[in-house]
């Protein structure tokens, strides 16, 4: 039996918990990354949608504030394409 909790989400029962660690115990590589990559990114561009609202005129900032949070998304995707480059040889390809 399901609940809500306070975020929300439906609380799952015993039973439930039970079958759904078995489930991810079981679960590929492959098919955990499909199952976390979206959520993540959405999240992701979510934050930083959130992020540009900031720019808008009913804020006031520097533009060394305005560079700084430039430098550290960047700095932050950089890091992504590194770690992701790094490990896909020029030969493959991946399907999200």
């Amino acid at each position: 039996m399901k609940t809500q909790n306070m975020k929300g989400r439906k609380k799952l029962s015993d039973e439930d918990k039970t079958a759904r660690k078995e489930f991810l115990k079981n679960e590929s590589k492959a098919d955990k990354f499909k199952r976390l990559i979206n959520p993540r990114i959405n999240k992701t561009v979510k934050s930083i949608k959130a992020i540009k609202n900031l720019s808008g005129s009913q804020y006031e900032y520097t533009p060394e504030q305005a560079n700084k949070i430039i430098q550290v998304l960047t700095n932050a995707v950089e890091n992504v394409k590194e770690a992701y480059t790094k490990k896909v040889e020029p030969s493959k390809t991946i399907e999200i």
